[in-house]
């Protein structure tokens, strides 16, 4: 015990004495000095027992003693980088680099702290500082390139990633980086001339001869592209990057069989990777207007469900090429599977509401819904389908409560506000909600002032209920100089009339509602009925008001009395 203190009083004295050589320009006296290297040894044998606090607690003295010691800046600075204080910690690491800018470990922890808090300008003053101290080290020298391209500096990147590629270079990492910044900067003359480079360097590297391939692509040389390409694949046939890459020249050059057998090739292999071959059918699926070969491709996406029967990626891809060939019921077991494997993926719930939705399946719709509201995983897309779900299944009080949540969500699409709005007029009016049915349809007007079907709703009732018949009949107006044709509007248009006492103007377009209905229904035998008798054609009347009543119409027995006296 007795040796493992001296060892550690041993090691205090040393860095204590390094540390007090390194205290700036401030000239101590006996008494501040002392008190300083005392705080500072405590502050050590603290940290080295594992005592954070009492540690910092001593740090923070000796700075008090010694206002330019570095070295308590840079350990202070290091445990309040330890317990996330990040701008403390950066507070501090910047005091002592201003104090010792040579100091290689400061200089880099003020760089990370800065580069930690976005500080991008100031990290980049302190990994030029440590690539003057140390221009070879490769870490100091990547990270200034980073920084550069993060502050939006290519070019003064690019000479910094050259610097680097030509002390080391066989990093194919750097390399890569190189040749992206000088093909962002347009420069296809030392693009293709570092490419060529490097596959003189490295002739049996089959990274750069892709890239070569890719560039002669791009570049439209088709035919040389095509021969790296397949020099490349005979050289490599296990090489799926190649593959992967040959692909885009197959399609450009309408090579759509030989797309198929390399892709199958690869889905096939044990050699790739799932994240290969799921981005390889990605792309299949989704440019169906080239893949049209169903059997080939429902092959390769068999042959992935049974590979990887566990991955909810190849689901998503089934079900996404079936919603594409209207195969909805196999896309639903696709999607259902991926729910079993991630229970709570909410894209894959609003995927299968929306099939749902197409279908007109509202007791499906809210069976998935409320499965999405049990696991709490709500959004307002799923939110407004199954309130639209709830209306149509007779649930109207929960349908509201659900549309009005919906409109409490911030960014909303416009048209899903106006229908939502639409619905809440309806619902509510039906609930004998009159205030709050009228408010809605306001809301709705104040979007879209010409929405025909609001329009026509919302005169109709306030024309049966009682109330402004004038704006009734501005609105109405609207819908029939919209639809002349449409009998529900002019029937509106004519019943409005009538209430307002114009019997002539009444009877005329109630006539044309009747004629442009193809089967009037018992409301319009009704108010024809009425109106006829309002015009003193009693005969006629009965007439149509017995057809209202042979169709079930209640109350039209007091018109029927009315018009025989």
């Amino acid at each position: 015990m007795k040796r493992l203190l001296l060892g550690i009083c041993s090691v205090l004295l040393i860095v204590s004495c390094t540390s007090v050589k390194k205290t700036g320009t401030v000239s101590l006296d006996k008494q501040n000095k002392e008190n300083y290297e005392y705080a500072f040894n405590e502050a050590l044998r603290f940290k080295l027992l594992g005592n954070t606090r009492g540690a910092a607690k001593m740090f923070t003295q000796s700075i008090a003693y010694n206002p330019e010691a570095d070295a308590a800046y840079y350990e202070l600075a290091k445990i309040y980088l330890g317990i996330k204080d990040i701008k403390s910690a950066y507070s501090f690491a910047q005091k002592a680099y201003n104090l010792s800018k040579s100091n290689e470990w400061y200089c880099l922890l003020y760089g990370q702290t800065a580069k930690a808090l976005n500080k991008v300008d100031t990290a980049i003053i302190a990994y030029k500082q440590l690539y003057r101290i140390k221009p070879g080290n490769i870490n100091y020298s990547y990270g200034l390139g980073v920084l550069l391209l993060q502050d939006n500096k290519p070019k003064e990147s690019l000479e910094v990633f050259k610097k680097i590629a030509a002390k080391y270079p066989d990093n194919e990492q750097i390399n890569q980086i190189v040749l992206d910044l000088v093909l962002e900067g347009g420069d296809t003359k030392e693009y293709e001339d570092l490419i060529n480079a490097y596959i003189r360097r490295d002739p049996l590297n089959p990274k750069y001869l892709v890239l070569k391939g890719e560039f002669l692509m791009k570049s439209n040389k088709l035919e040389e592209a095509d021969k790296v390409y397949n020099m490349v694949i005979q050289a490599n046939p296990e090489y799926t990057l190649a593959k992967l890459s040959y692909l885009d020249l197959l399609l450009k050059t309408d090579k759509v069989n030989e797309v198929y057998t390399i892709a199958n090739d690869i889905v096939v292999s044990k050699d790739v990777n799932i994240d290969s071959k799921s981005r390889l059918m990605y792309g299949i699926v989704f440019k169906d207007s080239v893949f049209t070969d169903s059997i080939k491709i429902t092959r390769m996406i068999g042959s992935l469900k049974e590979q990887y029967p566990d991955d909810s990626r190849v689901y998503d891809i089934s079900s996404i090429y079936y919603i594409k060939k209207d195969a909805y019921d196999v896309a639903l077991k696709d999607l259902d599977m991926i729910l079993k494997l991630e229970p709570s993926n909410i894209q894959v719930l609003a995927r299968i509401i929306k099939i749902y939705e197409f279908k007109s399946n509202w007791v499906m719709i809210k069976k998935y819904g409320d499965i999405a509201m049990g696991r709490k995983i709500i959004n307002p897309e799923i939110l407004f389908s199954l309130a639209i779900a709830e209306s149509f299944l007779g649930n109207d009080k929960v349908a509201v409560n659900h549309l009005e949540k919906f409109l409490t969500y911030d960014n909303l699409p416009r048209g899903t506000v106006v229908t939502a709005n639409m619905f809440l007029g309806d619902i509510y009016h039906k609930l004998g909600n009159k205030k709050s049915s009228y408010l809605h349809y306001e809301v709705v007007l104040k979007y879209d002032p010409n929405n025909i079907y609001v329009l026509n709703n919302y005169s109709y009732y306030i024309s049966v209920e009682g109330g402004d018949l004038k704006k009734a009949e501005r609105m109405s107006r609207i819908t029939i100089e919209a639809e002349p044709k449409n009998a529900t509007y002019l029937d509106t248009y004519a019943w409005i009339l009538y209430k307002m006492e114009d019997f002539d103007g009444a009877l005329k377009y109630m006539k044309l509602a009747i004629d442009n209905s193809a089967e009037p229904s018992q409301e319009l035998y009704f108010h024809y009925g009425v109106i006829l008798g309002a015009n003193e054609r009693y005969i006629e009347a009965l007439k149509y008001l017995n057809k209202a009543k042979e169709l079930g119409k209640k109350g039209v027995e007091e018109y029927l009395l009315k018009f025989t006296k």
